[in-house]
């Protein structure tokens, strides 16, 4: 019996192919020429993401620069220290770029012939014209939405009318900080946080400032802080995977403070920050330098060490014993020394001192080696920050960097 399946096709006439193959083949080019374009599409839509986002770094160096050549700089030593709030701090030299496989890398030279009068594109419509408000303090900038209010502050998002990079604006009432005498303290902050320069650190950009208030314009965090994105997780509890990483950021952070002789005393998730799963530590109303021993009573309670109760004298250690606290909060939902949900100062504090410390049989034995390192009363005996980084349960769930690329 003849078999169809040995039957050369029916051919036509000169070198075409058969009929039903000529549409089989017609469609799999078009099949295949599609999802070319498809793929071309997605991939120019990527790459002009990614030169946006370049661009919008490249913009605010120059606009950064523009205010640096335009400014003085007056000597402070002999002012008052109201004179200095109210005087912006001498901004830093500050250049912006981003690593792209995509990208060739854009020379110094290009940076400089960026003009800032260029008709950018603008991003109104992301934010309604009702949701906007103009401070007499900084006319560039266009006002939006509320992010969060603390004792003496507000901050606001808020775009650059020039170049439609969208910021934080901490806007400070000078009233009280006078009244509750803190003008050092702000200095201070505002000091510190200018020169520090780390991936892991909310950056502040500028300063402005007028009768009333303060402004300060930093690092817009897209996610907010990492107490609210923690209330919004099951029990309030991270995976410890998840938390382990969060840790590992704060400890690289810690250490490059610590390498700059500055100690933070006030790590809470309150204070720390969510930008694209990059953890960003702001608010550096407690930092100091660590190459003196200090006894100020400073920070939160529940997070504090136990030589920072007692005032017998500390160093940058509490800062190690505060990672702990966190790492014991992020995995367990609530800070270590708070019993039967008694949020009692007192009693937090007299838990503290006596060492009240009860570790969840959830915890994996890395975790519960390293809280109850970290948790030692005596700072001789506690993990060092160095030890922590090192530490199995921080190198188990380790993830590979990001591509990004700082150097503001």
């Amino acid at each position: 019996m003849k078999s169809f399946y040995l039957q050369k096709p029916t051919q036509v006439r000169g070198n075409s192919e058969p009929k039903k193959p000529e549409k089989i083949q017609n469609n799999l080019k078009m099949s295949i020429s599609q999802k070319v374009h498809e793929s071309q599409t997605k991939w120019n839509g990527l790459i002009a993401k990614t030169v946006t986002l370049e661009q919008n770094l490249l913009r605010l160096r120059d606009s950064v620069n523009q205010t640096l050549r335009g400014g003085s700089k007056e000597s402070t030593s002999s002012k008052s220290t109201a004179e200095q709030l109210h005087k912006p701090p001498t901004l830093v030299n500050m250049t912006s770029r981003i690593a792209s496989p995509m990208l060739k890398k854009v020379s110094p030279q290009d940076c400089m012939t960026m003009s800032r009068t260029q008709n950018y594109k603008t991003v109104q419509s992301w934010f309604p014209k009702q949701r906007f408000q103009t401070f007499e303090g900084i006319p560039q900038f266009r006002i939006g939405k509320l992010l969060g209010r603390g004792q003496f502050s507000e901050v606001h998002q808020c775009i650059d009318k020039l170049t439609s990079t969208i910021y934080a604006l901490k806007v400070i009432k000078k009233e009280k900080i006078q009244d509750e005498q803190l003008q050092k303290q702000m200095i201070q902050e505002i000091k510190v946080q200018m020169e520090l320069n780390h991936p892991n650190i909310v950056k502040l950009y500028n300063c402005y400032s007028d009768e009333f208030n303060l402004y300060l314009l930093m690092e817009y965090c897209n996610d907010g802080e990492l107490f609210k994105v923690q209330r919004k997780q099951p029990g309030f509890k991270f995976p410890e995977n998840k938390a382990s990483y969060y840790i590992y950021q704060i400890l690289q952070c810690i250490q490059y403070m610590h390498q700059n002789n500055v100690m933070h005393r006030d790590l809470k998730t309150e204070n720390i920050m969510l930008s694209f799963n990059q953890i960003k530590i702001g608010d550096f109303g407690c930092v100091c330098s660590n190459q003196d021993r200090r006894e100020t009573f400073c920070g939160t309670i529940e997070f504090m060490a136990p030589e920072v109760i007692q005032m017998k004298g500390y160093d940058s250690r509490v800062d190690a014993w505060q990672i702990a606290v966190l790492a014991y909060e992020l995995v367990y939902g609530q800070t270590p020394f708070i019993l039967l949900g008694n949020k009692d100062q007192r009693g937090i504090m007299d838990n503290i001192i006596k060492h009240r410390l009860t570790i969840p049989h959830t915890f994996s034995a890395e975790l519960t080696f390293f809280v109850k390192g970290g948790l030692q009363s005596d700072p001789n005996k506690r993990l060092t920050i160095e030890q922590m980084l090192k530490h199995p349960w921080i190198t188990k769930h380790q993830l590979p960097q990001s591509k990004c690329e700082y150097n503001i």
